[in-house]
């Protein structure tokens, strides 16, 4: 059965080969996605959304770069994770509030609430 290692790295060379092990020069070949925000809020929210994001262990988020009012996220060649960060990104699914709490003093306050 053919691995699916061979999906995800391009072999360059075989380095070397003992009986039963081995090595190669790979070349592995991420995804860049450059994200223009429309305004500071929106780039704020996003930042913090790829913050989370990043935080889960089954993705691979290897970079994220912020310049010129633009964000790139360098990521794996994979199409769940392209998906989600589309999904993450262009929608409103996340609920992402500032909350303040005073120490000793009872629950946070959430931002949209009236004081």
């Amino acid at each position: 059965m053919p691995s699916n290692i061979w999906n995800k790295y391009k072999i360059i060379k075989e380095i070397e080969d003992n009986s039963n092990i081995k090595t190669y020069l790979t070349r592995i070949e991420p995804i860049v996605k450059e994200i223009i925000p429309k305004n500071k809020k929106d780039y704020f929210i996003i930042m913090e959304r790829l913050e989370r994001l990043k935080l889960e262990e089954d993705l691979n988020i290897y970079e994220i770069i912020e310049e010129d009012d633009r964000i790139y996220i360098v990521i794996d060649n994979n199409n769940e994770l392209l998906s989600k960060i589309d999904k993450l990104i262009l929608s409103d699914e996340l609920d992402i509030r500032k909350e303040v709490a005073t120490k000793g003093h009872g629950s946070p306050i959430k931002k949209d609430e009236n004081i």
